[in-house]
């Protein structure tokens, strides 16, 4: 099984991570008063897939290389039919999507400060 997902180059620390996973697109987009994210004027986004045999060595991978300076910005997130993992700096969720399990993700994205139209997982 694959898990597919986005990263945001610009949410790293470390770029050395992008190597433990397959980039099937990128995509340089200009960021808008909506992504609330006034620092950056474009970023970068990887479109990304897992293997399942490493998808948890990955992720761990992932919460490490986020960066720091803005933890409260930035999660990475990237699914299957059976599992979705949103990953936040030292943080890994891994949610059952057939369940209504989000609502521990949306508190601590919210805990971080990130806006609640970021944590709609639909």
């Amino acid at each position: 099984m694959t898990y597919s997902g986005s990263i945001i180059r610009e949410s790293l620390e470390r770029l050395d991570v992008l190597a433990e996973v397959s980039v099937t697109n990128t995509v340089v987009e200009e960021v808008t008063e909506a992504h609330r994210t006034p620092r950056l004027t474009v970023w970068t986004r990887h479109d990304i897939e897992i293997d399942d045999e490493r998808v948890d060595e990955v992720a761990q991978r992932i919460s490490e290389a986020i960066d720091p300076a803005h933890p409260g910005s930035w999660y990475v997130d990237f699914r299957s039919p059976d599992a979705h993992y949103v990953i936040f700096r030292h943080r890994v969720f891994r949610v059952d999507p057939s369940t209504s399990g989000y609502e521990q993700v949306k508190e601590y994205g919210a805990r971080l400060g990130i806006p609640a139209s970021q944590l709609d997982f639909a």
